[in-house]
């Protein structure tokens, strides 16, 4: 990347892997594209809106204040500081489920999406 290609095949040279291999990384390096590209926007507005509500729900200041939220509404101390564990292992729970859901059913479909819409733009 930074043009050293001689230093690179004596690196590669002392580790055993063959020269093909940098010639292959110089040729995924020159077919790299600009992130911001009218085919990728809506996958990035998509990903900043769901940054966005993640703040907005307020789910962070939940965390933040739960064990003196708990503690208000009546939990002993010692359960009152359990409590934000419980509460990330079901948002740590329900990641994996949905994680796996979107893996079984969804992510196909998105790709094919991305397929499509990238044609219409050739």
């Amino acid at each position: 990347m930074t043009g050293k290609k001689e230093e690179a095949k004596v690196v590669f040279e002392s580790l055993g892997q063959s020269t093909t291999e940098l010639n292959s990384l110089e040729s995924q390096d020159q077919k790299e594209e600009p992130l911001f590209q009218s085919k990728y926007r809506k996958p990035i507005i998509y990903a900043v809106l769901l940054a966005v509500f993640n703040q907005l729900t307020g789910i962070n200041a939940i965390l933040y204040y739960a064990p003196r939220i708990f503690e208000m509404a009546g939990f002993s101390r010692e359960l009152a500081f359990l409590q934000p564990i419980f509460i990330g292992g079901t948002n740590l729970l329900f990641t994996l489920i949905g994680m796996s859901i979107i893996d079984k059913y969804g992510r196909k479909k998105l790709l094919l999406e991305r397929e499509r819409s990238e044609c219409s733009y050739s």
